[in-house]
């Protein structure tokens, strides 16, 4: 169908009749293809127009077969009522729709389609599992406790039970649930109140009833109540704990009456509340809206509420009072309210309708104040950013893993240490990136454990092959509540360190095997000085390192020499050898030196020559 949008049925239809409606309206031909849609179609399915028509209506959603059937039961039984669909929008939270749908006929009453209305009720489900989790959670706070406790809801009505009150009542879990829970007092009227009051102020301390059981038996209780709330901060009931405090109660109970009136649940609320006739009008205020408007009462009532306290609805078809003026019950949204001195106060809105012998006549809104919730979500934005900085200004690999060993993040340092991209690395095994894994992944473990690791040596691999020795220092982080929930890793890059040491340890093992030799050197050559008589003796170090700890020893030598008679000469000695002992200061008296070998077997030749003719 290719209507010019100005004759689009659907839009003629909110034309004529002034109305923009927030559901959607649609229209789809007996194959089931979109002829028409509204506004509201258009924004929720989040696709033009032109896209819209002329697809298929059941292709928008999750399960395409559970569509075709609501298709295939509009034509075979004539309607469907409350058909829940959960709408394919491709990224973010899938909207849950529930269509109504009836056919559409021609002039003839030939049927030739069908019109489909839709309603949002993602809030509605999104409230249905908070609630439920709520409920489980309110459970586990029941049983531990050995007092009888109950949680019941805003009418008073028993909700949940734990096994002290069925022995207090003597009544079963099943025969409590569902009935009143002032019905258990000898004065139900008291009791009533007593429950009311929880929803009045947010908690009740020390309230006095007398219990009574199935079998007659009164017992004089303290209450203790207070109310919770669900993830939106809506009251949704109250937890009510009985103290036993009979044997301390020797006089009469001192009976307090206390007035549950809705004016004094309005009054006390904690959200600001406040009440507009039809022509918007404030009427009435609470003292929470009159603290945040800054206002004196007599000053707001009568004004008008978009001068009191006015925002980017006011003046539009979205302003909570023209909504529920067209017939909604209720509405709900956050939004930015200006106060009369300019100060913006961003709030959760709830408006709810008023009607009066079935007429409207105007609204109860209810502002919650959302200022520390905006301004909490800033300081985390921040600190997340902040967190960001102090991990990439390192210039060592930082990495965050979770309880099993799996990266939850990785600097760029890592990114270029491992030479993978941060999306490579995400999600996968610490251990993966290092020669033995293994080792890698005991060493993750270790510091969940013992909290935190120290010098922890791996050798890391690189995409390309490259290999780095590096030391690990890591220790445990936790959330809010204490529980660890990650760990954090700097690694140390000690190449260089470790090659280091292992060239120091190659040359202790060297000086000790050249003073092993020169020691045996000695020991050799000093007895063969002694039972030879030896006037002469030549060492040749040519093919010695001309190091001053390798030639130290043979001045040592030369000097017994010397001692039992004997010349040393010394061969092959470099010249730069002989300067640097003189300049460290080493005696060169004992050393006799020669070049090379041939020059210092000349010399002893004619040192004995010399000895000789001296003889004769």
């Amino acid at each position: 169908m290719n209507n010019n949008i100005q004759d689009s049925p659907l839009l003629i239809m909110e034309r004529e009749f002034q109305l923009i409606s927030q559901d959607v309206l649609l229209i789809f031909d007996m194959e089931g293809i979109i002829t028409d849609v509204n506004n509201s179609a258009v924004r929720i399915f989040g696709k033009n127009r032109e896209k819209l028509i002329g697809s298929r209506f059941v292709e928008h959603f999750i399960d395409p077969v559970r569509a075709n059937n609501a298709v295939k039961q509009v034509f075979d039984t004539g309607e469907v009522r409350d058909y829940e669909l959960v709408m394919e929008t491709g990224d973010g939270p899938n909207p849950i729709i529930t269509f109504s749908i009836s056919p559409y006929k021609d002039q003839t009453g030939k049927i030739v389609g069908a019109f489909a209305t839709g309603h949002d009720i993602t809030p509605l489900k999104r409230e249905e599992l908070e609630l439920h989790y709520l409920q489980r959670y309110n459970r586990g706070l029941i049983e531990v406790s050995l007092d009888p406790l109950v949680t019941f809801d805003q009418e008073g009505i028993i909700l949940d039970v734990n096994t002290a009150t069925i022995r207090a009542t003597g009544r079963d879990r099943e025969e409590l649930i569902g009935t009143p829970f002032a019905d258990y007092f000898t004065d139900t009227e008291k009791a009533f109140k007593g429950a009311m009051m929880v929803f009045e102020t947010g908690e009740v301390r020390d309230y006095e009833l007398v219990m009574k059981a199935r079998d007659g038996t009164e017992t004089i209780v303290s209450y203790n109540a207070s109310v919770y709330k669900d993830q939106t901060g809506k009251v949704v009931g109250a937890f009510a704990a009985a103290r036993d405090i009979t044997e301390r109660k020797n006089t009469d109970i001192a009976l307090r009456e206390s007035k549950a009136e809705l004016d004094l649940i309005f009054q006390i609320a904690a959200d600001g509340m406040i009440v507009i006739d039809a022509d918007s009008n404030v009427i009435k205020v609470n003292k929470t809206f009159i603290r945040m408007v800054d206002m004196d009462e007599d000053e707001i009532i009568g004004k008008k509420c978009y001068d009191v306290f006015g925002g980017e609805l006011c003046h539009s078809e979205d302003c909570p009072l023209e909504v529920l003026r067209r017939g909604e019950q209720f509405d709900e949204r956050e939004s930015i309210k200006k106060r009369p001195d300019g100060k913006d106060i961003p709030v959760i809105l709830n408006a709810a309708r008023l009607e009066r012998d079935g007429k409207f006549v105007g609204i109860v809104e209810d502002f919650k104040d959302i200022t520390e919730r905006k301004q909490a979500e800033k300081e985390i934005r921040e600190l997340q950013h902040y967190n960001r900085g102090l991990i990439e200004v390192s210039l060592d690999p930082l990495v965050t893993f979770d309880h099993k060993g799996i990266i939850l993040d990785v600097n760029e340092a890592t990114i270029q240490a491992t030479g993978r991209k941060r999306e490579e690395l995400i999600g996968t095994p610490f251990a993966d990136y290092f020669t033995d894994p293994e080792k890698a992944y005991k060493g993750a473990m270790k510091v969940f454990e013992t909290g935190e690791v120290r010098d922890y040596e791996l050798v890391m691999k690189a995409k390309d092959g490259a290999q780095t020795i590096v030391a690990y220092n890591a220790s445990v982080y936790k959330d809010e509540t204490g529980d660890v929930v990650g760990a954090f890793a700097a690694a140390r890059d000690i190449s260089l360190q470790k090659k280091a040491e292992q060239e120091l340890h190659e040359t202790v093992n060297s000086l000790e095997a050249y003073t092993t030799r020169i020691n045996s050197l000695m020991v050799t050559m000093l007895d063969q000085i002694t039972v030879e008589k030896t006037k002469g003796v030549i060492l040749d170090i040519s093919g010695l390192a001309s190091d001053i700890e390798i030639t130290e020893p043979l001045i040592n030598i030369a000097r017994f020499a010397r001692e039992i008679g004997a010349t040393c000469i010394v061969t092959g000695i470099k010249q730069e050898t002989v300067q640097r002992l003189t300049d460290a200061g080493a005696s060169l008296a004992p050393i006799t030196t020669e070049r090379s070998l041939v020059d210092g077997l000349r010399y002893t030749i004619a040192m004995i020559d010399e000895e000789r003719d001296e003889g004769q």
